[in-house]
């Protein structure tokens, strides 16, 4: 009985993560972000050729502040080089960065309050991932658009 109700609580851990995966996942298809996107209401550009470095397709999305980069590779390894020449694992040290230099024109009267806080802003809400052959760049809204 107990093996039973183990096995049936794995299971159940299973189909959750895997729901969880298909729900979070960017399309694999630039197409079909494409569609989802303009779905939103999101003005797109897609360029689907070879672009160099087994880049193979460029999507680019915007709408009011909210705007989101996808870059899509040949194969994974392709977009690991790109991750890494373009130093895309180091943004979240850089979007600190950023930060402290927003607050430090904040400080010397180059921005006004409200300039900075929506500056700020989008600055935290920008998010930077890579997923497989897959690297977006964007807002919060407009990568959930994309999905």
């Amino acid at each position: 009985m107990k093996k039973r109700i183990a096995t049936l609580i794995a299971v159940m851990a299973l189909v959750a993560v895997l729901a969880a995966c298909l729900v979070a996942c960017m399309p694999s298809d630039p197409a079909k972000a494409e569609e989802n996107l303009k779905a939103e209401g999101y003005d797109v550009t897609l360029i689907e050729e070879d672009l160099g470095d087994g880049m193979v397709a460029l999507l680019r999305a915007e709408k009011e502040d909210d705007s989101i980069t996808i870059y899509y590779f040949d194969d994974k390894d392709a977009a690991n080089k790109y991750w890494e020449d373009e130093e895309m694992d180091d943004y979240e040290a850089q979007k600190e960065e950023g930060l402290k230099e927003l607050e430090q024109m904040y400080k010397e009267d180059l921005l006004d309050k409200d300039e900075y806080e929506e500056m700020k802003k989008l600055i935290e809400d920008a998010k930077v991932k890579k997923q497989g052959k897959i690297i977006y760049a964007g807002t919060s809204a407009a990568i959930k658009a994309a999905k």
